[in-house]
């Protein structure tokens, strides 16, 4: 059977505000909006394809957007140490389930696997942005409503000072998404921002470095810094009029 949604879940309308918190409850509301025609449907014993479809979309757009958001402009430095490492890792889940439904979507499964796909996305989905609202109101020197991450890039909201370089650990990540999810956190760069990608087998460095260079080569600057044992990159969003050129030495 379909979860109901009470007045007082997370799912419920809410008035949109611009904190993190408000940002949460729409999000959460809007995904089981588009999850409950496809629970339905399995309930009815039918297959939802056009709500299988709807639910992967909006993911993709919606869902995992707005969490590489959050990486960036909330905990941007390094998200594998405490106390974002769980935060990070829920993200790579949600990653993850997304892609299992859009297999499902091309190459229908049984019936309660799909289920239990979707019943996992929206468990995780609802625990981690309570999570996530509570670990960044605990930071020191953190506003007592955390901004929403929609008011943060537009500017229109303040949050904790910038603190050195951001870091990414490919090693941290599962191997079959280290370069999508490194990638996307790369496009999230200002002007300016520096990013430092560290592991042990340089295959992936490379292919970052390559996916870069196809993209927009005048868009990010490469250097190869030695930072004793495993491999490393520095990557940096250039400012307008900054001398273009990407290489990967050695």
């Amino acid at each position: 059977m379909t979860r109901a949604i009470t007045p007082e879940s997370p799912e419920s309308p809410a008035v949109v505000s611009h904190t993190l918190a408000g940002e949460h409850a729409k999000l959460m509301r809007d995904v089981a909006r588009r999850a409950a025609p496809a629970l339905a449907l399995l309930d009815a014993r039918a297959w939802p394809h056009a709500e299988l479809r709807t639910l992967t979309s909006f993911l993709r757009t919606a869902v995992l957007r707005q969490v590489s958001d959050e990486e960036a402009l909330l905990y941007p430095h390094d998200t594998s140490a405490p106390p974002f490492a769980e935060l990070s890792a829920d993200h790579v889940r949600l990653h993850t389930l997304t892609a299992q439904l859009e297999d499902a979507r091309s190459e229908p499964c049984p019936s309660a696997r799909l289920r239990a796909i979707i019943d996992e996305l929206l468990s995780t989905l609802q625990r981690h942005l309570a999570e996530e609202q509570r670990v960044l109101a605990a930071l020191p020197d953190a506003h007592s409503d955390v901004p929403s991450a929609a008011d943060l890039a537009a500017g229109r909201k303040p949050w904790l000072p910038a603190d050195g370089p951001v870091l990414i650990r490919l090693d941290t990540l599962p191997d079959e998404q280290a370069i999508q999810l490194c990638i996307e956190r790369l496009l999230r760069l200002r002007p300016g921002e520096t990013a430092e990608l560290h592991a042990h087998d340089d295959q992936h460095l490379r292919a970052v470095c390559g996916w870069l260079h196809d993209f927009d080569a005048a868009r990010f600057g490469i250097s190869h810094p030695v930072r004793g044992s495993g491999h490393s990159l520095r990557v940096t969003c250039r400012r307008a009029n900054a001398p273009a050129g990407i290489s990967y030495p050695g």
